[in-house]
């Protein structure tokens, strides 16, 4: 993959990666063409500080701007993830981090943080609806960085296309 950062890809996607290398270049070079741009979100999620769901939930809520009324809950968690209206940009990339420390010893947490993040690309990817409302599709992207072991697994437990290794 070429490190020219997500500045022209249109369609949202989990990203997974087993370089370190090439992941944090992609990090510092999507920030890089991000930072004139006040449309454009990037953020990045240190897995080593989301190992149980009291220090899950203040590191999202930290690095991607939660409101004050963040509930601490993955109904709220989902719901924050989904809007993200107090950001308004135009596209969003999440960097994850040290994925495999994320819930490290808890499989079911893990599991619905995983269903959610594969919620959430498709809700970014067909448009979200609010009643009459329908605001178009955004990009949002997801990039995980971890061992090749996790990320093989990831795939197989989200059965999703859009997951692509680099």
């Amino acid at each position: 993959m070429e490190i020219n950062s997500f500045n022209k890809l249109e369609k949202p996607f989990f990203h997974l990666s087993y370089n370190s290398y090439i992941f944090k270049k992609l990090y510092e070079s999507t920030c890089e063409n991000f930072e004139n741009n006040s449309k454009k979100f990037v953020a990045m999620i240190d897995g080593q500080k989301c190992r149980n769901k009291k220090s899950f939930f203040k590191e999202f809520a930290k690095k991607l701007k939660f409101p004050d009324y963040f509930g601490d809950n993955w109904d709220a968690f989902d719901e924050c993830l989904n809007d993200l209206e107090w950001l308004d940009a135009e596209q969003y990339v999440l960097f994850i981090e040290n994925f495999n420390l994320i819930f490290e010893n808890d499989e079911k947490n893990l599991e619905i943080f995983l269903n959610i993040l594969v919620d959430t690309v498709g809700e970014w990817k067909m448009g979200r609806e609010y009643g009459a409302l329908q605001p178009p599709p955004i990009p949002f992207h997801i990039v995980m960085y971890s061992d090749k072991d996790i990320i093989n697994d990831l795939q197989i437990k989200t059965h999703n296309e859009q997951i692509n290794l680099f």
